[in-house]
Protein backbone atom coordinates (compact mmCIF):
# COMPACT_ATOMS: atom_id res chain seq x y z
CA UNK A 1 0.00 0.00 0.00
CA UNK A 2 3.04 2.53 1.00
CA UNK A 3 3.90 1.56 -2.61
CA UNK A 4 0.86 2.52 -4.30
CA UNK A 5 0.32 5.60 -2.06
CA UNK A 6 3.85 6.75 -3.44
CA UNK A 7 2.67 6.42 -6.98
CA UNK A 8 -0.57 8.17 -6.77
CA UNK A 9 0.50 10.83 -4.81
CA UNK A 10 4.19 11.43 -6.96
CA UNK A 11 4.28 15.25 -8.67
CA UNK A 12 4.63 14.90 -12.19
CA UNK A 13 4.94 18.02 -14.98
CA UNK A 14 2.27 19.55 -16.16
CA UNK A 15 3.58 21.18 -19.36
CA UNK A 16 4.46 20.42 -22.75
CA UNK A 17 5.51 17.65 -24.23
CA UNK A 18 7.10 16.26 -21.56
CA UNK A 19 4.15 16.72 -19.61
CA UNK A 20 2.04 14.99 -21.68
CA UNK A 21 4.27 12.04 -21.54
CA UNK A 22 5.09 11.96 -18.17
CA UNK A 23 1.26 12.20 -16.99
CA UNK A 24 0.97 9.01 -19.74
CA UNK A 25 3.50 7.08 -18.13
CA UNK A 26 1.98 7.77 -14.65
CA UNK A 27 -1.37 6.49 -15.56
CA UNK A 28 0.05 3.62 -17.27
CA UNK A 29 2.13 2.83 -13.75
CA UNK A 30 -1.00 3.42 -11.70
CA UNK A 31 -3.03 1.07 -13.97
CA UNK A 32 -0.71 -1.58 -13.95
CA UNK A 33 -0.15 -1.30 -9.53
CA UNK A 34 -4.33 -1.00 -8.83
CA UNK A 35 -4.57 -3.93 -11.52
CA UNK A 36 -1.66 -6.26 -9.80
CA UNK A 37 -3.40 -5.33 -6.04
CA UNK A 38 -6.89 -5.85 -7.19
CA UNK A 39 -5.52 -9.39 -8.28
CA UNK A 40 -3.88 -10.07 -5.05
CA UNK A 41 -6.93 -8.33 -2.70
CA UNK A 42 -8.96 -11.44 -4.99
CA UNK A 43 -6.91 -14.54 -5.05
CA UNK A 44 -3.94 -13.78 -2.85
CA UNK A 45 -5.71 -15.07 0.28
CA UNK A 46 -7.49 -18.09 -1.33
CA UNK A 47 -6.85 -21.92 -1.05
CA UNK A 48 -7.29 -22.31 -4.75
CA UNK A 49 -6.48 -19.02 -6.19
CA UNK A 50 -6.38 -18.65 -9.72
CA UNK A 51 -8.69 -22.14 -10.13
CA UNK A 52 -11.74 -20.21 -9.08
CA UNK A 53 -11.34 -18.02 -12.09
CA UNK A 54 -11.48 -20.89 -14.58
CA UNK A 55 -13.74 -23.27 -12.09
CA UNK A 56 -16.71 -21.38 -11.70
CA UNK A 57 -17.21 -20.09 -15.47
CA UNK A 58 -16.41 -24.32 -16.22
CA UNK A 59 -19.36 -25.06 -13.55
CA UNK A 60 -21.88 -23.91 -15.67
CA UNK A 61 -20.51 -24.77 -18.66
CA UNK A 62 -20.74 -28.15 -17.41
CA UNK A 63 -24.58 -28.16 -16.05
CA UNK A 64 -25.66 -26.42 -19.17
CA UNK A 65 -23.88 -28.93 -20.99
CA UNK A 66 -25.64 -32.00 -19.07
CA UNK A 67 -29.03 -30.28 -19.49
CA UNK A 68 -29.09 -29.20 -22.83
CA UNK A 69 -25.88 -30.81 -24.39
CA UNK A 70 -27.73 -34.29 -23.37
CA UNK A 71 -30.54 -34.58 -21.66
CA UNK A 72 -32.65 -32.02 -23.82
CA UNK A 73 -31.45 -31.14 -27.07
CA UNK A 74 -32.11 -28.48 -29.57
CA UNK A 75 -33.58 -28.86 -32.93
CA UNK A 76 -30.31 -27.77 -35.26
CA UNK A 77 -27.94 -27.90 -32.43
CA UNK A 78 -24.97 -26.65 -34.30
CA UNK A 79 -22.10 -29.01 -34.57
CA UNK A 80 -19.70 -29.07 -31.75
CA UNK A 81 -21.61 -27.61 -29.48
CA UNK A 82 -18.94 -28.44 -26.56
CA UNK A 83 -17.49 -25.82 -28.25
CA UNK A 84 -20.06 -23.64 -29.50
CA UNK A 85 -20.89 -23.51 -25.26
CA UNK A 86 -17.66 -23.12 -23.85
CA UNK A 87 -16.93 -19.61 -25.89
CA UNK A 88 -20.59 -18.50 -25.10
CA UNK A 89 -20.32 -18.73 -21.29
CA UNK A 90 -16.58 -17.46 -21.31
CA UNK A 91 -17.21 -14.50 -22.70
CA UNK A 92 -20.16 -14.10 -21.21
CA UNK A 93 -18.56 -14.66 -17.95
CA UNK A 94 -16.16 -12.05 -18.97
CA UNK A 95 -18.63 -9.50 -20.01
CA UNK A 96 -20.49 -9.71 -17.33
CA UNK A 97 -17.48 -9.44 -15.13
CA UNK A 98 -16.02 -6.66 -16.72
CA UNK A 99 -18.86 -4.96 -16.42
CA UNK A 100 -19.38 -5.06 -12.76
CA UNK A 101 -16.04 -4.73 -11.61
CA UNK A 102 -15.55 -1.58 -13.82
CA UNK A 103 -19.35 -0.38 -12.57
CA UNK A 104 -18.32 -1.00 -8.66
CA UNK A 105 -14.72 0.22 -8.71
CA UNK A 106 -15.54 3.77 -8.17
CA UNK A 107 -17.38 3.37 -4.92
CA UNK A 108 -15.31 0.57 -3.98
CA UNK A 109 -12.16 2.87 -3.84
CA UNK A 110 -14.04 5.92 -2.22
CA UNK A 111 -11.41 5.86 0.34
CA UNK A 112 -8.64 6.69 -1.63
CA UNK A 113 -9.85 9.30 -3.69
CA UNK A 114 -10.28 11.09 -0.91
CA UNK A 115 -7.20 10.69 0.44
CA UNK A 116 -4.80 11.11 -2.45
CA UNK A 117 -4.70 13.42 -5.52
CA UNK A 118 -4.82 11.48 -8.43
CA UNK A 119 -6.05 10.96 -12.25
CA UNK A 120 -9.42 9.19 -11.06
CA UNK A 121 -9.71 7.24 -14.47
CA UNK A 122 -6.83 4.87 -13.74
CA UNK A 123 -9.52 3.67 -11.07
CA UNK A 124 -12.19 2.24 -13.68
CA UNK A 125 -9.64 1.19 -16.33
CA UNK A 126 -7.65 -0.80 -13.30
CA UNK A 127 -10.77 -2.67 -12.64
CA UNK A 128 -11.34 -3.38 -16.49
CA UNK A 129 -8.26 -4.63 -16.86
CA UNK A 130 -8.34 -7.32 -13.78
CA UNK A 131 -11.34 -8.30 -15.32
CA UNK A 132 -9.39 -8.83 -18.84
CA UNK A 133 -6.63 -10.51 -17.11
CA UNK A 134 -8.53 -13.01 -15.57
CA UNK A 135 -10.05 -13.91 -18.64
CA UNK A 136 -6.54 -14.70 -20.15
CA UNK A 137 -7.47 -18.27 -18.34
CA UNK A 138 -10.92 -18.60 -19.40
CA UNK A 139 -9.08 -18.70 -22.98
CA UNK A 140 -7.38 -21.76 -21.68
CA UNK A 141 -10.99 -23.50 -21.91
CA UNK A 142 -11.30 -22.64 -25.11
CA UNK A 143 -7.93 -23.73 -26.65
CA UNK A 144 -8.51 -27.17 -24.56
CA UNK A 145 -11.97 -27.70 -26.20
CA UNK A 146 -10.47 -26.32 -29.71
CA UNK A 147 -7.26 -29.13 -29.38
CA UNK A 148 -10.11 -31.84 -28.55
CA UNK A 149 -12.09 -31.11 -31.04
CA UNK A 150 -8.83 -31.20 -33.57
CA UNK A 151 -9.05 -27.69 -34.92
CA UNK A 152 -5.69 -26.61 -36.88
CA UNK A 153 -4.88 -22.97 -36.32
CA UNK A 154 -6.15 -20.42 -39.20
CA UNK A 155 -4.54 -17.07 -40.77
CA UNK A 156 -8.10 -15.93 -39.59
CA UNK A 157 -8.00 -16.26 -36.19
CA UNK A 158 -5.76 -13.08 -36.14
CA UNK A 159 -9.14 -11.47 -36.62
CA UNK A 160 -9.71 -12.41 -32.99
CA UNK A 161 -7.96 -10.07 -31.76
CA UNK A 162 -10.10 -7.42 -33.31
CA UNK A 163 -12.70 -9.13 -31.47
CA UNK A 164 -11.48 -9.06 -28.13
CA UNK A 165 -10.66 -5.12 -28.15
CA UNK A 166 -13.90 -4.45 -29.10
CA UNK A 167 -15.16 -6.67 -26.42
CA UNK A 168 -12.99 -5.07 -24.10
CA UNK A 169 -14.16 -1.45 -25.21
CA UNK A 170 -17.63 -2.61 -24.60
CA UNK A 171 -17.18 -3.36 -21.68
CA UNK A 172 -15.01 -0.38 -20.58
CA UNK A 173 -17.56 1.96 -22.01
CA UNK A 174 -20.90 0.36 -20.32
CA UNK A 175 -18.83 0.21 -16.92
CA UNK A 176 -18.22 4.00 -16.83
CA UNK A 177 -21.78 4.82 -17.88
CA UNK A 178 -23.00 2.71 -15.35
CA UNK A 179 -19.93 3.62 -13.12
CA UNK A 180 -21.17 7.29 -13.17
CA UNK A 181 -24.67 6.38 -12.31
CA UNK A 182 -24.04 3.96 -9.58
CA UNK A 183 -21.88 6.96 -7.84
CA UNK A 184 -25.20 9.01 -7.44
CA UNK A 185 -27.75 6.24 -7.42
CA UNK A 186 -27.06 2.96 -5.48
CA UNK A 187 -30.08 1.12 -7.09
CA UNK A 188 -28.19 0.53 -10.43
CA UNK A 189 -25.92 -2.59 -9.33
CA UNK A 190 -29.58 -4.09 -8.59
CA UNK A 191 -31.10 -2.96 -12.19
CA UNK A 192 -27.79 -3.93 -13.68
CA UNK A 193 -27.97 -7.27 -11.81
CA UNK A 194 -31.27 -7.80 -13.20
CA UNK A 195 -30.43 -6.72 -16.52
CA UNK A 196 -27.60 -9.21 -16.61
CA UNK A 197 -30.03 -11.98 -16.25
CA UNK A 198 -32.36 -10.67 -18.65
CA UNK A 199 -29.31 -10.55 -21.27
CA UNK A 200 -27.97 -13.91 -20.55
CA UNK A 201 -31.36 -15.70 -21.98
CA UNK A 202 -31.43 -12.93 -24.74
CA UNK A 203 -27.60 -13.72 -26.28
CA UNK A 204 -27.56 -17.07 -27.90
CA UNK A 205 -25.39 -18.04 -25.14
CA UNK A 206 -26.90 -21.86 -24.64
CA UNK A 207 -29.78 -22.18 -27.63
CA UNK A 208 -28.34 -22.07 -30.87
CA UNK A 209 -28.72 -18.93 -32.97
CA UNK A 210 -30.37 -20.60 -36.02
CA UNK A 211 -33.73 -21.61 -33.94
CA UNK A 212 -34.00 -18.31 -34.01
CA UNK A 213 -36.31 -16.31 -36.69
CA UNK A 214 -34.04 -14.62 -39.57
CA UNK A 215 -35.80 -10.89 -38.55
CA UNK A 216 -35.27 -11.62 -35.29
CA UNK A 217 -31.52 -12.78 -35.55
CA UNK A 218 -30.64 -9.07 -37.07
CA UNK A 219 -32.01 -7.48 -33.89
CA UNK A 220 -30.30 -9.87 -31.65
CA UNK A 221 -27.34 -9.26 -33.13
CA UNK A 222 -27.24 -5.57 -32.77
CA UNK A 223 -26.69 -6.38 -29.52
CA UNK A 224 -22.43 -5.59 -29.27
CA UNK A 225 -21.88 -8.91 -26.98
CA UNK A 226 -24.21 -11.04 -29.55
CA UNK A 227 -22.38 -9.78 -32.78
CA UNK A 228 -18.90 -10.55 -31.10
CA UNK A 229 -19.94 -13.50 -29.59
CA UNK A 230 -21.04 -15.39 -32.99
CA UNK A 231 -17.96 -13.74 -34.95
CA UNK A 232 -15.75 -15.63 -32.20
CA UNK A 233 -17.88 -18.77 -32.99
CA UNK A 234 -17.85 -18.74 -36.58
CA UNK A 235 -14.12 -17.82 -37.07
CA UNK A 236 -13.45 -20.53 -35.03
CA UNK A 237 -15.53 -23.63 -35.30
CA UNK A 238 -17.42 -22.47 -38.93
CA UNK A 239 -14.12 -21.58 -41.34
CA UNK A 240 -13.66 -17.62 -40.70
CA UNK A 241 -15.91 -14.45 -41.64
CA UNK A 242 -16.48 -15.62 -45.12
CA UNK A 243 -18.08 -18.97 -44.11
CA UNK A 244 -21.51 -19.63 -45.16
CA UNK A 245 -22.60 -21.68 -42.41
CA UNK A 246 -21.40 -18.01 -40.09
CA UNK A 247 -24.00 -17.61 -37.62
CA UNK A 248 -24.54 -13.86 -38.27
CA UNK A 249 -24.87 -14.46 -42.36
CA UNK A 250 -28.13 -13.31 -41.93
CA UNK A 251 -26.93 -9.51 -41.88
CA UNK A 252 -22.94 -9.68 -42.80
CA UNK A 253 -23.25 -7.86 -45.83
CA UNK A 254 -25.88 -5.45 -44.69
CA UNK A 255 -25.65 -1.83 -43.44
CA UNK A 256 -27.10 -3.00 -40.07
CA UNK A 257 -23.43 -4.49 -39.66
CA UNK A 258 -22.16 -1.04 -38.56
CA UNK A 259 -24.62 -0.36 -35.71
CA UNK A 260 -23.42 -2.75 -32.97
CA UNK A 261 -19.69 -1.28 -33.60
CA UNK A 262 -21.70 2.13 -33.56
CA UNK A 263 -23.01 1.23 -30.65
CA UNK A 264 -19.67 0.36 -29.09
CA UNK A 265 -18.52 3.74 -30.24
CA UNK A 266 -20.80 5.58 -28.66
CA UNK A 267 -20.89 3.99 -25.59
CA UNK A 268 -17.52 4.82 -24.75
CA UNK A 269 -17.72 8.39 -25.61
CA UNK A 270 -20.57 8.42 -23.18
CA UNK A 271 -18.54 6.79 -20.48
CA UNK A 272 -15.82 9.14 -21.21
CA UNK A 273 -18.01 12.11 -21.35
CA UNK A 274 -19.96 11.33 -18.19
CA UNK A 275 -16.54 10.71 -16.36
CA UNK A 276 -15.24 14.07 -17.25
CA UNK A 277 -18.23 15.93 -16.33
CA UNK A 278 -19.04 14.24 -12.83
CA UNK A 279 -15.20 13.25 -11.76
CA UNK A 280 -14.56 16.45 -9.60
CA UNK A 281 -17.75 15.39 -7.11
CA UNK A 282 -16.77 11.81 -7.02
CA UNK A 283 -14.63 11.53 -3.65
CA UNK A 284 -17.46 12.59 -1.61
CA UNK A 285 -20.36 11.53 -3.77
CA UNK A 286 -18.86 7.72 -2.74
Amino acid sequence: MASLETDLSEPIPVNGDAGFMARMRRVRRLVAVLTAMDIKIKYGDSVLGYVWTIGKPLALFSTLYVVFGRLTRFPNTPPHYALYLVIGVMLWTYFADGVTRTMNSLVTNGNLMRKLPFPRLVIPLAASLTAFVTFGLGLLAIAFFIVWNGFVPQLDWLLLILEMLELYLFILGLGLVLGVMYVRLRDVAQVWELAMQLLFFLAPIVYPFTVVPTRWRQIMLLNPFTQIMQDVRAILIYGGPKSEIMAHATYTLSPLRIIPLLIVAFTLGLGFYLFKREEPWFPERV
